[in-house]
Order: structure tokens, then C-alpha cells, then sequence
């Protein structure tokens, strides 16, 4: 009985220091997000009071600060992914040429400001079974990297390989 007790204790307080370390991870990243949006807001409200201010050293000031923003709500979004899927995947049809297109649309405006040209090679119509949630997941990591790593051109190809197999 002591046994049990023990190691009843004992997953009590590595289950309260795992909600701990994610609580702190949570803390930290909140103020990772605000920080430069506030810098980004403290630019943007100076300008709005003194036009002239506007120089390009300002606005990249204000587009650094607020990319930051963007990267970690993207991290953010990634824990809220993992959290969600952690208890199920939901596996169903997917076009997947058409998902991997609104998927990429969605990026142009980064890809853009990243100087990155996209060659997409795309076969229409291809569908799978996956779970669409996971599926958004891996491309928007796929497009993360570019985005970090990439310089001038990226391109992605989504093709049949065979009867059973699809190449991305």
C-alpha cells in the first residue's frame, strides 16, 4: 500500500512540474509576443504623431518587430496544435493538390517580403487520406523553413511516384 502511495506521489509531482514547465514556456512566450509588439506599436503611434518620422530604418524597425510577432505565434500555434492532437487524428479524403495550393497562397505575403520566389509543380487532383490538421502542420513547417533558411527561390512538387506512393 505504502508502494502505491509513493509512487501515487510521485506522478503527482512530475505531473505538477510538467503543468509547471508549461506554464513557465507559456509565461515566457507571452512576453516573447509582446515585447516587440509593443515596440512595433510604439513605432507605428509615432509616426502616426509625426509623420516625418516615417524613414525606412523606422519601417524595417516596425517590420522586424512584428515578424518576431509572426514567428512566435506560429510557435505558439504549434504547441496548441500539438496539445489538440495529442488525444486523436481524424483521418478522411483530402484533395491534397488543392489543400497544398490554399496552403501556399496563404504564405505568399511572407514569401514575398522574404524575397523568395516560389516554383510550384503540382499535379491537380491528387487526393490521400491523412489528417488534415497534421497535414497543415507539415506545411506550414515546410514553409517555416524556407522562410528562415532560403534564400532567392524555393519549389515544391507534388506528384504521383506510383500506384500507392505520392511524392511532396
Amino acid at each position: 500500500m505504502n508502494d502505491v502511495l509513493n509512487q501515487t506521489r510521485q506522478l503527482q509531482r512530475t505531473q505538477y512540474q510538467k503543468e509547471h514547465q508549461i506554464q513557465q514556456m507559456l509565461l515566457n512566450l507571452t512576453h516573447d509576443i509582446k515585447t516587440p509588439l509593443t515596440v512595433a506599436a510604439g513605432y507605428v503611434q509615432l509616426i502616426q504623431h509625426q509623420p516625418s518620422t516615417a524613414t525606412p530604418q523606422t519601417l524595417a524597425r516596425v517590420a522586424h518587430n512584428l515578424s518576431s510577432v509572426n514567428y512566435y505565434l506560429h510557435y505558439l500555434m504549434d504547441f496548441n496544435l500539438l496539445q489538440e492532437k495529442s488525444t486523436n487524428v481524424v483521418f478522411k479524403p483530402i484533395n491534397l493538390s488543392h489543400f497544398l495550393e490554399t496552403e501556399l497562397f496563404n504564405f505568399f505575403d511572407d514569401l514575398n517580403e522574404k524575397h523568395l520566389t516560389l516554383t510550384p509543380m503540382i499535379t491537380p487532383n491528387i487526393t490521400i487520406n491523412t489528417d488534415e490538421v497534421l497535414m497543415r502542420r507539415i506545411i506550414q513547417n515546410l514553409v517555416g523553413n524556407w522562410l528562415k533558411y532560403a534564400t532567392d527561390s524555393v519549389s515544391i512538387t507534388l506528384k504521383p511516384r506510383d500506384h500507392d506512393h505520392i511524392l511532396l
